[in-house]
């Protein structure tokens, strides 16, 4: 029951599943998004030299995105301890934001997107919108989230995204059929929510980071 407990917090507000502080995947991005693998590769990026050094920006990103996830489990631990689901969803609510602006130093932007953002300030721009449609598609073929990753330098400014899946316990929050109390929660906090009627066969969501390279 604590396992499951931890489970479904580590993913209440984003699946922390599949992601590797040692994962390197060299990722890879074509304009017109028809992929022949998992990784996507920047076109600013292909041919050219960079005057900067790219592994340990991808590094510096994924580890970012490492501190995002335990961090933010570490408050919804305490939060479904005192008052269940329901309050683990107004502590994200408060503290998910602030979690990512802490880590937003150095240059770097930190926060989490999706095609059906549950927090409205968590709208994909174009790029993220290209990625997750194609993290998406790439998905429902067969390859693993912890693949799907991309990177762009683009305009002096490196990106990062990484796919988060949808498990089976984020369906209690992102799922089909959702508690009426639940879902009571999370309308008060979220009024414009898009995030419900997810399945298992879909990505939830990506973790976005990007920093200037001109600082």
């Amino acid at each position: 029951m604590k396992l499951k407990l931890w489970l479904t917090l580590s993913l209440l507000c984003a699946s922390m599943s599949g992601l590797s502080a040692e994962q390197v995947s060299v990722a890879e991005h074509v304009s017109n998004a028809e992929l022949n693998s998992s990784n996507i590769k920047s076109s600013a990026q292909a041919g050219s030299d960079t005057p900067f050094d790219q592994m340990q920006l991808r590094k510096e990103a994924q580890q970012k995105i490492q501190q995002f996830a335990s961090t933010l489990k570490s408050a919804l631990v305490g939060a479904i301890q005192s008052g269940g689901l329901a309050h683990a969803v107004d502590v994200c609510h408060s503290t998910a934001p602030q979690i990512a602006e802490d880590l937003s130093t150095e240059g770097w932007h930190v926060a989490r997107t999706s095609l059906k953002a549950r927090n409205e300030q968590n709208q994909p721009d174009s790029w993220e919108v290209e990625m997750l449609q194609t993290f998406d598609q790439q998905f429902k073929s067969g390859i693993e989230a912890k693949a799907l990753n991309a990177e762009l330098y683009k305009q002096a400014k490196f990106r990062y995204m990484q796919a988060i899946p949808t498990d089976q316990v984020c369906l209690a929050c992102h799922g089909v059929s959702i508690d009426a109390a639940l879902s009571e929660a999370i309308n008060k906090q979220y009024p414009k929510d898009r995030a419900t009627g997810f399945t298992l066969e879909d990505i939830r969501g990506a973790f976005t980071v990007s920093k200037a390279l001109n600082d």
